[in-house]
């Protein structure tokens, strides 16, 4: 849900979770959901859960085929140049100048 992982959202949920390869559909397969932690919820982590569960339990998981998406390019397909250009505008490769 969005652009981040839940392990990125919710980064002390993940750390004491018990399985963190869990899938999404598989937490979701059973009620209450197929999740459990390290140790009992307290605090922070009670809200984060609460904040979590309520995000996902109006989620209606069908069966089909994965998509890729690659979001750095207008059509959604990956392209070397699009890849190239996103290395650039992060600093991770140096502006190649045309020859003169």
């Amino acid at each position: 849900m969005g652009d981040k992982p839940f392990s990125e959202v919710y980064p002390n949920l993940y750390r004491i979770a018990r399985i963190k390869g869990d899938t999404v559909a598989n937490v979701l397969w059973t009620a209450p959901l197929n999740v459990s932690f390290r140790r009992d919820l307290a605090k922070d982590n009670i809200s984060s859960w609460y904040e979590l569960v309520s995000k996902i339990v109006l989620v209606n998981l069908t069966n089909g085929n994965d998509v890729f998406r690659w979001n750095l390019n207008k059509n959604d397909k990956f392209t070397v140049r699009s890849m190239y250009r996103f290395m650039i505008w992060q600093g991770l490769l140096p502006e190649k100048k045309p020859l003169s």
